[in-house]
């Protein structure tokens, strides 16, 4: 049940997911060069992550010019990102009625906009190319191209436009974040810490260079270091919310909960969009079933479906509480209950799919289909696991480590099907990946325990107890299970 599906949240934490508007040094259709002026600012700011500052200015903008439709159209793509449709289609509507009088590549970038708003991703992606092939040397193209050809999955031909816009422009500093995760993406770990490191090079002073190693560090599972730079960030940008999602994880990582829990109540002062309660929520949901709090995820996840219920346009809401409640029952080996909710989050998935209320169907997917999983493991259907053979080979999942716990329930899986060999290269592989990933090193207890190795299966909980969790909080139900289990393997290993 210690799942981390990065669903472009945060992931979802890694792409932005507005659309990068235009940027360089050519004219934007605009009355006033002040406008033009604080818009170029604004999108300076935008690269950095910095939304609320950026958003500023181009409501300053707005103020010198409203009909500047470029700036209506970037705002407008912001407020999509916080639900906010009514405000965000006024404002769409403003720049199409300036279209007319609009540069070519400025109707196209609004072309793309609307579509996007609409669903139309087909159209979307049609759209980037057309404007590759017919602006291919303006930055904005080979970026939206970029990021298009990542959320579909298509790492390398990702890679090869970054590259193609590093050559326009060497100094475009979101390349070289991009690349990072991308080059991590394809196993270049350190290919992947170099472009961080020109990354930071280029913006010394910024935080989310800092946020962005961090967060690769501690993909690989050095805790320590990936905190160091968190911490930099955030010493660095106090209002920058992701780093502390991230500073959360780490130390969850590291079972230090109650530490994750000061840097959540840290995040809600922070919270000022109804979509910021919503991540705010569900990551909470998440870190309490991860320690097996069932009580606390339950009241987040009853908090989660009544946040749905009086916010029509935050549907995904609801989900999130069905998942939340569905893995919570799990720990509590109530699985009829978690099947009830695994159901609802299905069928929630089906309903939303034909009325395209999701943005990213493969997140919401996966996590469903491991909640199944986890039930399909615990009632011995040993071969039903095996679906998600389907999920690994996904290229929506293009991070190693968002594949980290589905090949760990795969291996359960396999051992229990007779393929033990195939079942410890699973778990050694991920060991490989992440060799202080907590939830591995529970399986791989499980393993040795299941093929009568007792003495490794303590052995390995052991370090597990007084390696990464040596910090851990010591009261919270997951380490009180893992120091019974251990007492109960080896009589020695109770006297340690």
């Amino acid at each position: 049940m210690l799942n981390k599906i990065i669903l472009f949240v945060f992931a979802l934490l890694v792409i932005v997911s507005g659309i990068y508007a235009l940027r360089d040094d050519k004219e934007f259709t605009t009355s006033s060069e002040e406008a033009h002026r604080l818009y170029l600012e604004s999108e300076d700011l935008v690269y950095k992550l910095y939304f609320m500052e950026s958003n500023e200015k181009l409501h300053q903008a707005l103020e010198l010019d409203s009909n500047f439709a470029i700036a209506l159209i970037t705002l407008a793509d912001r407020l999509h990102m916080y639900n906010r449709v009514e405000k965000r289609d006024s404002l769409l509507q403003r720049a199409l009625a300036q279209y007319d009088r609009l540069k070519d590549y400025e109707k196209l970038y609004i072309d793309i906009v609307k579509n996007k708003f609409e669903g139309n991703q087909e159209v979307v992606r049609s759209k980037i190319k057309e404007y590759v092939n017919r602006f291919p040397n303006r930055i904005e193209g080979r970026n939206l191209l970029a990021i298009s050809l990542w959320e579909q999955g298509e790492i390398k031909q990702a890679i090869e436009e970054y590259e193609k816009l590093l050559e326009i422009d060497p100094e475009f500093t979101p390349a070289y974040n991009h690349l990072g995760y991308l080059e991590y993406s394809n196993g270049n770990f350190n290919k992947a810490l170099r472009h961080f490191d020109k990354y930071l090079q280029l913006l010394p002073d910024q935080a989310n260079p800092h946020d962005s190693r961090g967060e690769i560090l501690m993909a690989v599972g050095r805790y320590d270091e990936a905190l160091d730079e968190f911490k930099t960030a955030y010493q660095i940008e106090p209002q920058f919310d992701f780093v502390l999602y991230h500073m959360a994880e780490a130390y969850m990582s590291k079972g230090m909960f109650s530490k994750a829990d000061q840097i959540f109540r840290k995040i809600e002062d922070l919270t000022n969009e109804p979509q910021d309660t919503l991540n705010l929520m569900t990551n909470k949901g998440r870190s309490y079933w991860r320690r097996w709090d069932t009580d606390r995820a339950g009241i987040i996840a009853d908090s989660l479906l009544q946040f749905a219920d009086n916010r029509e346009s935050f549907k995904s809401a609801r989900f999130w509480g069905f998942i939340t409640y569905g893995f919570s029952y799990l720990v509590d080996d109530n699985f009829a209950k978690a099947e009830e909710y695994k159901n609802k989050a299905m069928e929630f998935i089906d309903q939303s799919a034909e009325k395209a209320d999701l943005e990213s169907a493969i997140s919401y997917k996966s996590w469903a289909e491991i909640l199944e999983a986890h039930i399909d493991l615990r009632r011995e259907n040993y071969q039903d696991v095996l679906a998600l053979e389907e999920l690994i080979d996904n290229k929506m999942l293009w991070r190693p480590d968002q594949k980290i716990d589905i090949k760990n329930l795969l291996a359960l899986a396999y051992y229990k099907l007779g393929e033990e060999d195939r079942a410890f290269k699973a778990v050694q592989d991920n060991l490989e990946l992440n060799p202080n990933h907590y939830y591995t090193q529970i399986v791989l207890t499980r393993l040795y325990e299941w093929n009568d190795q007792t003495e490794k299966a303590a052995e390995t909980l052991r370090n597990l107890l007084s390696g990464v969790f040596a910090n851990a909080d010591q009261d919270t139900p997951l380490i009180k299970d893992l120091q019974s289990w251990l007492s109960e393997l080896t009589p020695q290993a109770a006297q340690l």
